[in-house]
């Protein structure tokens, strides 16, 4: 091969060049500086390793493109040239999806709108042209004509390229070029990931530049060609006599759960690329990662904790440089912010939340190819059911709550039943049941074509279900799944969001007063059992003015005669203090159900039901001290005195107790 790197020549649709079409001549000069590359290639079948399979909930598709720039090529399909991008007809001028790399060789974006259309990128004409559809690069049944493809080959492998590795006790799943080469094999549809690398080597030329590990799946040879023998390494290889192939792409799809936080095992749960050429990561069809373009290797990450993506970002405008944004940001830019909900520092996902992972791969340099894929996200495996507890608030207790899976199709409960919660696995009990903790996902292999539903059965002493959300849509109730088919690729998702039982505290004011109008201050503060303060609920229903204080928890309010407040929502086995704090000549006589707190102005007490609470305030009373003189109506009934007051026209009573 004969790469052309003068940073003066003069510029053509081809830029970096391999065998493509017909060879186009080049003006050659005293100062033309060229890079010159062969290929090994390996021989044989032997030397593979087990890759994942579908099952994994992870599906890839494998495109290999006809680089012909006849009616049977991939340039037939409609407005684009497959290398450049560019429309058949030049009207998109040539700097528009162009950057020239620090070799000096031009780097041929291709600009892609912020949002899927029917599951496909969409190229940007940025007004040139009509923007178009991608598709026909990854499985579409038409392409910009409106016909069908032509120059495309389609597989749908019964694997993947992934393996699974464990890092500091989190598993990642990989694939690096770096690593492992990969043929992939026709005749039995799948990928052949080997325990070698394959290698282009630089000569002479550029003696500076390091080996190159290759990702060309389509070079699989079968025993023709010159065998060669690589001095350093020992292996056998077999040199490919016709053109190497790196005219093809790839997709990859799969589904997860937001961990709480964003984290694995304490760990950032990331995903990562590094390669040529153009990758787009679409999540929930929403452009998040974008390294398009014809170019050497270039890393991009992002990462789901902090919301931090890194990378070449073609809808922010940067062209070709690195930049750092958040996940946020790109779903703002595409209109697609409302679509779910965030974190509190609205940056990334809020735990626990479903979302889908969209990887559109495609190698288009015809030079050097390689690949790297690295993430640690808990995928969904397909043809499975999730059952995730979530909690709205903070689950303070970590209690266990019990679900029932029903085999509606069997007419029993699914008993025995396998699931996997993060490594560990379990089984429901003789009676389908089995129990999850806040934030945890129980994943199950279910019997293909049964009808299953799940239901909530036990949500212990302190909480109570508030929702519960079938593959994205509301249950026939709040406690109990619809019914629904288990099919081989199909995956279903349940979440159960449960809150803290919640209860309304009322406090009353009966006022035995000359004016009506007197009015008497409390304050109420509220806290959890370890102390600590619990917000005002906003939930308030009170006749006067009132002030919050969150930070110390303490609600401040008046009332006079026959008032109330009513503050609901307390969360249960919240601390509750009540003090009247202004009552000056009034004696406060406290009345909640069976007690009654006499001579007392303060009542605190564990909230675990609705609460109705009396505060009766009555004028000062001195009954003449021992040996003193006055005269009192008064008269013994039984154990109680009641003392007449002509002031007031009121008779109060008091118990009398031993001693009193």
């Amino acid at each position: 091969w004969c790469q052309y790197a003068s940073s003066s020549a003069p510029q053509t649709d081809y830029g970096w060049r391999g065998k493509y079409g017909a060879d186009i001549p080049y003006t050659v000069t005293d100062t033309t500086e060229y890079k010159l590359v062969y290929k090994l290639v390996r021989y044989g079948k032997n030397n593979s390793v087990n890759s994942l399979g579908t099952d994994s909930g992870i599906a890839f598709k494998l495109f290999n493109y006809s680089g012909d720039n006849d009616e049977t090529g991939i340039n037939a399909n409609g407005l684009f040239n497959y290398f450049t991008f560019r429309d058949s007809s030049k009207t998109i001028p040539t700097t528009i999806n162009q950057n020239t790399d620090a070799d000096g060789f031009t780097e041929n974006r291709a600009k892609v709108l912020p949002n899927l259309e029917q599951g496909y990128p969409v190229f940007n004409c940025q007004g040139y042209c009509t923007n178009a559809s991608l598709g026909y690069l990854f499985g579409a049944s038409t392409n910009p004509n409106g016909t069908s493809p032509v120059g495309v080959t389609s597989y749908n492998p019964s694997n993947t390229l992934l393996q699974k590795e464990t890092i500091d006790g989190v598993e990642y799943y990989y694939y690096d070029s770096n690593r492992n080469a990969v043929d992939y094999d026709t005749e039995n549809n799948r990928f052949m990931v080997r325990n070698y690398v394959e290698r282009s080597k630089t000569l002479s030329s550029y003696p500076t530049e390091t080996d190159r590990y290759e990702f060309i799946p389509f070079n699989y040879l079968n025993n023709s060609g010159e065998v060669i023998t690589i001095p350093e390494t020992g292996f056998t290889y077999n040199y490919e006599s016709e053109e190497i192939d790196h005219w093809f792409g790839m997709s990859m799809e799969f589904s997860f759960y937001m961990p709480k936080n964003g984290t694995i095992n304490g760990s950032d749960m990331i995903f990562s690329f590094s390669g040529d050429d153009d990758v787009w990561v679409f999540v929930d069809d929403v452009l998040v990662l974008d390294l398009g373009g014809t170019h050497g290797a270039v890393d991009g990450t992002i990462n789901f904790k902090t919301g931090e993506v890194s990378g070449y970002l073609n809808w922010n405008e940067l062209e070709g440089t690195p930049n750092t944004t958040n996940i946020y940001e790109a779903y703002s830019k595409s209109n697609s912010a409302d679509k779910v909900t965030w974190n509190e520092t609205n940056t990334t996902f809020d735990d626990y939340t479903l979302h889908t992972v969209k990887f559109f791969y495609l190698e288009r340099g015809a030079a050097i190819s390689n690949c790297k894929i690295r993430f640690n996200i808990p995928v969904l495996p397909s043809g499975s059911l999730s059952v995730q507890k979530q909690f709205d608030g903070v689950d303070e207790y970590d209690d266990s709550y019990e679900f029932m899976l029903y085999d509606v199709t069997s007419g029993v409960p699914a008993s025995n039943t396998k699931y996997v919660i993060g490594d560990t696995e379990a089984f429901t009990d003789i009676n389908g049941k089995f129990n999850l903790k806040t934030g945890e996902v129980a994943t199950f292999i279910l019997t293909n074509y049964h009808k299953y539903y799940v239901a909530e059965i036990n949500t212990g002493n302190h909480a109570v279900t508030k929702s519960c959300i079938l593959n994205g849509n509301p249950c026939a109730s709040i406690n109990e799944t619809n019914e629904f088919l288990m099919e081989p690729d199909s995956t279903h998702q349940v979440v159960f969001t449960n809150q803290v039982k919640k209860f309304n505290l009322k406090v009353s004011k009966i006022a035995y007063s000359d004016s009506q109008d007197e009015t008497f201050e409390f304050k109420i503060s509220l806290k959890n059992k370890d102390g600590n303060v619990i917000e005002i609920p906003n939930n308030i229903n009170v006749t006067n003015n009132y002030e919050i204080d969150n930070t110390n928890g303490i609600i401040t309010y008046n009332l006079k005669n026959e008032e109330s407040i009513t503050i609901n929502d307390i969360p249960i086995n919240t601390v509750v203090n009540l003090k009247e704090t202004q009552h000056d000549g009034y004696q406060t006589v406290i009345k909640a159900g069976d007690i009654e707190l006499s001579n007392s102005d303060t009542y605190e007490f564990v909230l675990d039901s609705n609460k109705d609470i009396t505060v009766h305030n009555i004028p000062g009373v001195m009954l003449p001290e021992t040996g003193g003189s006055g005269i009192w109506p008064y008269l013994f009934l039984g154990t109680t005195l009641i003392i007449i007051s002509f002031k007031y026209g009121y008779k109060y009573l008091f118990d009398m107790k031993e001693g009193g």
